[in-house]
């Protein structure tokens, strides 16, 4: 069974690098957005669907409590819906760095397929009433390959195959610092 498994893993990989994709095709990309506390990773590879992590970091007006929710709304290119909103809780980071959510797949069927997320906008609580809404505005994150001053790209050497790897991790986590 071993055999047959690893025969199967072989050909496929020989299937993908045979059809011209580059080696590094697979590997994960991360591009990191901050704006005070918040931070937004966007996590994707040529092999998998993006993956989302939110952070809040430690120096957060809401950072004396156990856990933070983050109320997420979804900015799509399509007009109809122009946004879905979604709440996050987030637990506190192992590296007492600010809270960290796990990472996360939004999608959101459209007309014709999946609509195309273009930007996050978000605001936390604290669950009793007190907000960290970057003053009424929300934290606004453009999602795509325009970078705006706020955010920077990192290339790893690691495939994302469903799951984001180690090296990806340590760069978010220098992120919250």
């Amino acid at each position: 069974m071993k055999q047959f498994l690893a025969i199967i893993v072989t050909l496929s990989s020989l299937t993908l690098f045979a059809s011209n994709y580059p080696p590094d095709y697979c590997h994960a990309r991360v591009k990191i957005c901050e704006d005070g506390p918040a931070v937004v990773a966007q996590v994707s590879s040529g092999c998998s669907s993006e993956q989302y992590v939110i952070g809040y970091k430690k120096s957060g007006l809401l950072s004396h409590n156990s856990f933070v929710d983050a109320v997420i709304n979804f900015h799509f290119s399509e007009q109809s819906p122009p946004i879905r909103t979604t709440n996050l809780r987030i637990s506190p980071d192992w590296h007492n760095l600010g809270f960290i959510s796990t990472a996360n797949q939004w999608t959101f069927p459209g007309r014709g397929g999946q609509l195309s997320i273009t930007a996050l906008s978000i605001a936390f609580s604290d669950g009793k009433g007190n907000w960290d809404s970057n003053n009424s505005y929300n934290y606004y994150f453009p999602v795509g390959s325009n970078l705006p001053n706020n955010c920077y790209s990192v290339k790893t050497n690691e495939d994302l195959m469903g799951r984001i790897p180690l090296s990806v991790w340590t760069v978010i986590n220098e992120a919250m610092r």
